[in-house]
């Protein structure tokens, strides 16, 4: 398994579709050596299923999805077709059935209905499972209990044993199609599984996703490339092992074989690819009158090393909506602080109320929030503001610019009430 790591913002889908477009021009255009394998990628968006008890199986039917565009563009003859597609379809309905079997509740109902007839139900089961954990020294106390107990146990461990075999099968079956399109050997047919917007999902759903990948589908000829936010693994591990000494980074090594990261851009790259947003959202005319507020807006990004690209977008549309409600008043407000108190309304927002009504608190907050050096006290910050910002340190320290305020006590409430006129996200 591959992971392409980075913040929220940071580009990872354009990476991840970049890679899959360049997959798909080699295998159509058939650019490849043909004694070397091809790779056909696959898309799969977890984020829209997040929800789902079962994760395998909407990962099946984007599989699915995908052969069936795929197949219709080979080039078979109708025959050859048909019979390759029954052999695909045999092969996805015994995967698609042994999936059933990574969701517990789902496998107490299945087995106990194929194995035992309906004569135990799910908590009747449930309850045997706990007697087995006690199993007394004679089965003669629950004749035929047991046996009907260790053949359910021995049907769902050969059952979830079986998972990698079927998918294996599964892949064999497509890869058995695009063989005969691109006139090469079954065998050199590689899958690259592209996951994207994992760092959108909660942290329980990422692990459960990297886990099942881990354990029921690490099969030769499929490789996994993953979009996340290690962050996002390292919560998500907190939660599951709560209580337990559990690494999130070495976890994560174990789980993914390599990993990249999302490039930072360049700080002096910062002003112009917000100099470029701007000419995409305004006129000349526009571009013309606040020229000055525009140059602000980049230059004070590229002092505070702002450079999430996605962010940016969103911070000039809130700074786009000031220009045009405080048109008549700009002279009034000093831009430089107005640039920094979008941005940290909108990267910080519990940070930003301390500068929005009392002007002794607003003061304090600005000599105050110098995360950078060794002299900040962290716990000393909490109690005197009533927050929590250890798990937002580290960005705090190498975005500590942001703070760098002019304004003082009331005048910088009048900025930052000016500034929540148009967020509103408090």
């Amino acid at each position: 398994m591959y992971g392409v790591l980075g913040d929220w913002g940071t580009g990872k889908t354009s990476a991840l579709k970049i890679l899959e477009a360049r997959l798909n021009t080699i295998l159509k255009n058939k650019a490849f050596v043909s004694s070397e394998p091809v790779c056909v990628p696959i898309w799969f968006n977890a984020w829209k299923y997040e929800n789902e008890a079962n994760l395998v199986y909407p990962l099946l039917k984007a599989i699915q999805q995908d052969y069936e565009t795929r197949r219709t563009k080979l080039g078979q003859i109708k025959e050859e077709l048909e019979y390759r597609g029954h052999q695909f379809g045999a092969a996805f309905v015994r995967m698609a059935a042994g999936t059933a079997l990574v969701s517990t509740d789902l496998i107490l109902r299945l087995i106990s209905k194929q194995i035992l007839g309906d004569a135990l139900k799910v908590e009747d089961l449930d309850k045997l499972l706990e007697l087995l954990r006690k199993k007394p020294d004679t089965d003669q106390q629950l004749p035929g209990v047991w046996s009907d107990v260790e053949r359910t146990l021995g049907a769902w461990t050969d059952g979830v044993g079986l998972l990698d075999q079927a998918f294996k099968d599964l892949l064999d079956a497509y890869a058995a199609d695009i063989a005969v399109g691109v006139d090469i050997f079954p065998e050199q047919v590689r899958f690259v599984i592209i996951i994207d917007d994992l760092d959108r999902c909660l942290p329980d759903t990422v692990i459960c996703i990297l886990e099942s990948i881990k354990n029921f589908l690490s099969v030769e000829g499929c490789i996994f490339v993953l979009g996340l936010n290690a962050q996002i693994v390292y919560q998500g591990i907190s939660h599951k092992y709560h209580g337990v000494n559990v690494d999130g980074r070495e976890y994560l090594e174990k789980i993914l074989n390599y990993t990249f990261y999302m490039p930072e851009p360049e700080i002096k790259l910062i002003e112009a690819f917000a100099r470029n947003r701007i000419n995409e959202l305004v006129g000349k005319a526009t571009q013309a009158q606040f020229r000055a507020e525009f140059d602000t807006f980049g230059s004070v990004l590229d002092e505070c090393k702002f450079n999430n690209p996605r962010k940016i977008k969103r911070i000039l549309n809130r700074y786009l909506m000031f220009l045009a409600k405080y048109e008549t008043t700009l002279s009034a407000y000093f831009m430089r602080d107005v640039v920094r108190l979008i941005t940290i309304a909108e990267y910080f927002p519990a940070l930003f109320q301390l500068f929005l009504y009392d002007g002794t608190q607003a003061e304090q907050a600005r000599t105050r929030s110098k995360f950078r050096g060794a002299n900040f006290q962290v716990e000393e910050y909490e109690k005197m503001f009533g927050l929590k910002i250890q798990d937002s340190l580290p960005q705090l320290i190498r975005l500590s610019n942001l703070f760098d305020l002019q304004k003082e006590k009331d005048d910088l409430v009048r900025h930052a009430q000016a500034v929540y006129s148009i967020t509103r996200l408090i």
